[in-house]
This record gives structure tokens, sequence and C-alpha cells, in this order.
């Protein structure tokens, strides 16, 4: 076969990319080469997907929410979390609600091993099996009598609206009576109104004290740099009052309350500050 054809070279040049493939031609040394200079090729490799080790890929919002509108509230199983599996989706629940960088996550292993001694841990599972909200607490002594301190409950966005946080907090009721405990106290923000409304009236627990920036600066998104003011509240779970409010009987709000200014914010206001992803406590 012939050489291909090369471009023509002007008279007093070389081209030295043709040169170079002519037996016993010399290249002319400083001649430019004639014609356009082409750019390597560059092969960029694809980035690998995290999960390409075979590890699955965490559920979309729209996933998860496909599941939940096929079925009711009733669908989702309250249980302990019992595996290291789904102690490790409780650590991933809460960074996904609180955020990365969130310096409170409670690790999979006192996830764990707090069951053993009093602790509740527990979730709510969807049919699939994916953890979408979480209860977790810690019990010890309180003046000679025996408490617990409920440090977390979460509810995913995608599962809200189905009673979760209320089914929670009765099986933690439940749990905690069996184990002979009676008091239980956690922490929540006071402008948080559907905590408000989830702590005082949907339960029955009283506030008992107010603590201005309890926890300092833990670095949650949801917290944007605010102090972490909050309402400690007692839930007495013996209390007649407290059974008739879990019986669908709640007292009547007295006439002060009735009569009190409400402050609100708008659905898209509250979206953007963040006011509508989480029931929290601590």
């Amino acid at each position: 076969m012939g050489c291909p054809l090369a471009p023509p070279v002007a008279p007093g040049h070389t081209n030295n990319r043709i040169a170079r493939n002519l037996p016993g031609r010399p290249a002319a040394s400083g001649s430019p080469p004639l014609g356009p200079r082409r750019r390597p090729k560059i092969h960029r490799r694809r980035r690998r997907s995290r999960n390409a080790g075979g590890a699955p890929a965490a559920p979309t919002t729209a996933e998860i929410s496909g599941i939940l509108t096929r079925v009711s509230g009733d669908d989702v199983i309250i249980r302990p979390l019992r595996s290291r599996d789904d102690c490790e989706a409780g650590v991933r629940l809460q960074r996904d609600i609180w955020g990365r960088d969130f310096a409170d996550v409670v690790p999979a292993t006192i996830l764990q091993v707090s069951q053993r001694v009093g602790g509740v841990a527990s979730g709510a599972f969807a049919p699939d099996g994916r953890l979408v909200g979480f209860v977790f607490g810690i019990s010890g002594v309180r003046d000679g009598v025996p408490a617990h301190w409920s440090d977390m409950l979460a509810v995913r966005p995608e599962a809200r609206r189905l009673g979760l946080g209320r089914r929670l907090k009765l099986h933690q009721r439940r749990q905690l009576l069996a184990a002979g405990v009676e008091h239980v106290y956690w922490s929540f923000d006071p402008l948080m109104a559907r905590n408000a409304h989830l702590n005082l009236v949907a339960l029955g627990a009283e506030p008992v004290e107010y603590v201005p920036d309890m926890y300092g600066d833990t670095a949650s998104v949801l917290h944007r740099g605010l102090d972490t003011d909050r309402l400690i509240v007692e839930w007495r779970l013996r209390d007649p009052a407290v059974e008739r409010i879990l019986d669908g009987d709640p007292p009547e709000a007295p006439a002060e309350a009735r009569e009190a200014p409400i402050v609100t914010v708008a659905a898209a206001g509250a979206e953007a500050a963040g006011l509508d992803t989480l029931l929290r406590e601590s």
C-alpha cells in the first residue's frame, strides 16, 4: 500500500510529522509543522458510584413517598432496633435529618448496648424494611426514682402525617412501664409549634424547666447557628390525666390559652427555614 497523501508543504519548509515517517529523510530543525495541530485525546475516567462495591443505594425521597402512599400508618411496624444493621440505619437517619456535620449523632454501638440497661432504641419500619422514624432514650435515676431521658424522636419528612411520632412515643411508654419506669423527661424547642402540640397536647407532658442554650453549637443544619434554648417536660406515664389524653379525652384548654395570641409561619416560610423537617427531642 502506498503512503497516505500528505498536505502540501510550502517552499523552504519541511513537514516534520511527515519527515519522521520517511526513511532516510532527516527532519528539518526549527521548521514548524504545517497544518492545524491536533490536541491529544484525553480519556476521562468515569466516576464510580459510591455504591459500586455492591452496597444498596440509599432510597430516594420519591421512593419512600411511593411506598408510604400505598399504605396506612398502621402498616408501618414499630419495633426495637435489634441488629447492627438496624442501628446503622438509625445513624443514617440522624445524619439525613440533622445534617452530615451534626455533632450529637448517637453511634450504633450506643443504640445497641443502651437497650441492655433499660434504654429504648426503637424504629418505625416501612413494609419493605426501611427505617422511616426512630425513638431513643436512656434510663437512670432522678430523685431516687427510676426515670428515663428521651433523647431523640425523629420521623423522616416523607413519613409525616401518619401519626408515627405519637406511635413511637406510645411504644416507648409501653417499654418503660414494663421495666417499672413511670417518669420520662425530654427537651424540645418551644418555638416549634408542631413539636409543642405533640408533646403537650397529644401526649400530656408538662413543662418543668426552661434552659437557655441547653446544647450549645451542635453544628446541625437545623439549628443554623441559633442558640438551643429548650423547654424540659415531664411525662408522668401513670398520671390519670395523661391516661385520659391517650384514651382520646383531652382536657379543655383554659380560657387564657384560648385567648392568647398565636404566632405562626406560612408553610413556604417554614420549609425555607427548616422548621418542618423533624420531630426532635433534644
